[in-house]
């Protein structure tokens, strides 16, 4: 389990062992991606109301939540973890729309997305770490070709993760696969602030899509760029 994204070291990456040790964890937890078309004039009132979301710590298998206001297309953009599908069922049918009704939250947005991901990846991290202690998060939304996914998760894996556990300022992340459709995953990455993943774009990214041919496996790449909004983080 990651209790407060625990994103755990790979010890022996270059061992085949290794590698499937690596992609059959984690087991059950589930991400709850939320996505929100939101106007600029309404903006201070949807971050109102989303920090009342805060009720859901006290859930029982809710590991934790952050977001923030992508930068390349402005829509709010929300990472929830949970223990299990199980527990955000429960969720949904228990507290979701109580607290729903309390903030109106829906007078504030024109459209919402909602889907659902299994880790599948976890990168390396150095420590605990707490969704107060995250300060920027990048997401890579993948759409594969037919067949791509060994390759994609084995480039991840051998490539892309040593490089980027090297970065200072990252705290981790995971590759996660969407419950809806076997070919999307999306790559999320957390980082201590804007200017550590900046850096690693600078400089070690280079490096790594030097090696790799994603033009192979990959059909479409959306990109989302995170700076954390304080209010809507959430602990355990």
């Amino acid at each position: 389990m990651w209790w407060k994204i625990w994103l755990r070291g790979l010890a022996s990456i270059e061992t085949m062992t290794a590698a499937n040790e690596c992609l059959a964890r984690p087991k059950e937890e589930m991400i709850k991606f939320i996505e929100c078309q939101v106007t600029l004039e309404k903006r201070i009132a949807f971050s109102t109301a989303q920090g009342c979301w805060s009720q859901v710590s006290a859930c029982p298998g809710f590991i934790s939540q952050y977001g923030g206001w992508d930068q390349q297309n402005g829509n709010a953009v929300i990472l929830s973890q949970w223990q299990s599908l199980a527990a955000i069922d429960a969720f949904m049918t228990s507290t979701h729309d109580k607290i729903f009704e309390q903030n109106q939250q829906h007078l504030t947005y024109e459209t919402c997305k909602v889907d659902y991901f299994k880790p599948v990846q976890t990168m390396t991290g150095t420590q605990r770490v707490s969704a107060d202690e995250i300060g920027f998060v990048r997401v890579a939304d993948c759409k594969l070709k037919a067949g791509g996914a060994h390759r994609f998760l084995q480039d991840q894996l051998d490539i892309w993760t040593p490089i980027m556990s090297g970065c200072d300022g990252m705290l981790g992340g995971f590759v996660a696969q969407s419950a809806r459709e076997p070919l999307r995953y999306m790559v999320i990455s957390v980082w201590r602030d804007e200017q550590s993943h900046s850096h690693y774009m600078n400089h070690e990214f280079k490096h790594a899509r030097a090696q790799v041919n994603l033009e192979a496996y990959i059909d479409e790449i959306v990109g989302y760029l995170l700076p954390t909004v304080t209010g809507w983080q959430i602990d355990n």
